[in-house]
């Protein structure tokens, strides 16, 4: 190897300075927990939501049926179940009602009206609901 290798001595002699900290960008892990006051945009823990609607309730096949408010379903299993209406409605039903309902038949007339009048009493609006499964 040359001695003008930028390499020779096990060092970069052209490497540029190291850049300055980003202020945007979170900060190291151990600050996490402790923010410095004004850091903490919006704080989650002390949300709660506006206008709370009461349970959805519908009646099918003979029996009382509950669907709970889509805002209180964990966002990550509402994206998964923009493709399944089986997952959703399994997230929207009490677990004790999931597996009774599902084993029923249903025709999807039936399950548009159903899902339109969910869409009605929670107030969710198609346009602005997007890929959204509720």
């Amino acid at each position: 190897m040359s001695d003008t290798h930028p390499y020779a001595d096990g060092h970069a002699t052209f490497a540029p300075p190291y850049p300055a900290p980003d202020p945007y960008l979170p900060p190291p892990l151990a600050a996490v927990d402790n923010p410095v006051d004004g850091q903490v945009v919006v704080d989650l823990d002390a949300y709660a939501k506006p206008n709370r609607k009461p349970p959805f309730w519908f009646r099918h096949d003979g029996r009382s049926w509950l669907m709970r408010d889509p805002g209180e379903v964990d966002w990550q299993q509402q994206w998964a179940a923009r493709r399944d209406p089986r997952l959703m409605i399994r997230l929207l039903l009490p677990p004790d009602q999931r597996e009774d309902f599902l084993s029923r038949e249903m025709p999807s007339d039936k399950l548009k009206h159903l899902m339109a009048s969910f869409r009605t009493h929670y107030e969710l609006n198609d346009d602005e609901a997007g890929d959204q499964p509720f």
